[in-house]
Formats: structure tokens, sequence, C-alpha cells
């Protein structure tokens, strides 16, 4: 990883010294910073009960569905303090914190109960200022037996959702 966006940790002044061992010596004074590197997450499983698998853009999720999703995250800088939102696209968030977040994988439930078309948005960031976003696809939670009717007027037209 590169450096962040974050601020900068350090700065060090560092003393090198060689010696060959028959009298020849060198020294030089060399300056260093460390930069934050930015936190990374990944979704590694988000699943509906009834799909057992990741929704995707075509998938009909049924109202009062919970999906269980699973994010893997690493950060270098060990000690920085660290927050995971999960913005579910219905308006709603979850937000996990140093004191939930003991191990790098976390677990998240939702469930929906309202109809339309949502995309998940997952933020980490450090306490550093370092941070990675990233978006699901797109999936739409309906009713059951709801009507989706196609714009462009393929046959046929109008289709069930099947719950």
């Amino acid at each position: 990883l590169g450096p962040g966006r974050g601020v900068e940790h350090h700065q060090h002044l560092v003393r090198i010294e060689a010696d060959d061992g028959d009298g020849g010596l060198a020294e030089q004074l060399v300056t260093f910073r460390i930069s934050n590197a930015d936190p990374q997450i990944a979704i590694t499983s988000f699943t509906d009960p009834e799909l057992n698998r990741v929704p995707q853009e075509v998938d009909v999720i049924l109202v009062g569905t919970t999906l269980k999703l699973f994010l893997q995250w690493a950060d270098p800088g060990k000690l920085d303090g660290h927050a995971i939102e999960i913005h579910w696209g219905d308006g709603t968030f979850t937000q996990f914190v140093d004191a939930e977040i003991n191990a790098e994988t976390i677990v998240a439930d939702h469930t929906y109960d309202t109809v339309g078309v949502r995309q998940l948005t997952i933020l980490i960031t450090d306490s550093d200022f370092g941070s990675q976003q990233i978006t699901s696809g797109t999936f739409t939670v309906s009713l059951p037996n709801l009507i989706f009717c196609d714009s462009m007027g393929d046959e046929p037209p109008c289709e069930a959702a099947q719950p």
C-alpha cells in the first residue's frame, strides 16, 4: 500500500554509521517520514437466504428478508482507531467503531422494509484520516407478486416477481 490520504504520522532523523573494521568510518544523517496507509475493506459475502448467494442486478429481494453481509478489512496501521459504516441503500446505516471491531471480519444483518432499487455503500476510516469507500451492485427490494413492467415494450411486457 502506498501513502494514504491521511496525515503524516512521524518524521524521524536517523544517524547511520558504518565501520569497515580497518579504521574507515562514515556517518550520514537521514530524515524519513512515515505516512498513513489507507485501510482497505471488501465485501466477502452478502447473502439472501432464498438466493444463497450475493444478490445481483437482476435479483429481486422480498420485503422482510434479512440479508447477511460479511466484510473483510485490513489496515497496516495496527494502532489506528477505526470506524466502519454500512449504508444499506434505504436511508439507514449501521456503524461499527473500535470496541466493536475486534477482528478483521465484520458481520452485519439488515432487513429491508420498503420496496425500491438498493445499493450498499461501505466506508472504512482510520484515526489518521485514511479511508476507503466501496459499493455493491444494485438489486431490487419488492413485495411478493408485485408486477414489474418492461419499459422497452419487449414481449412479454410484464412479469410477476417470484416469492
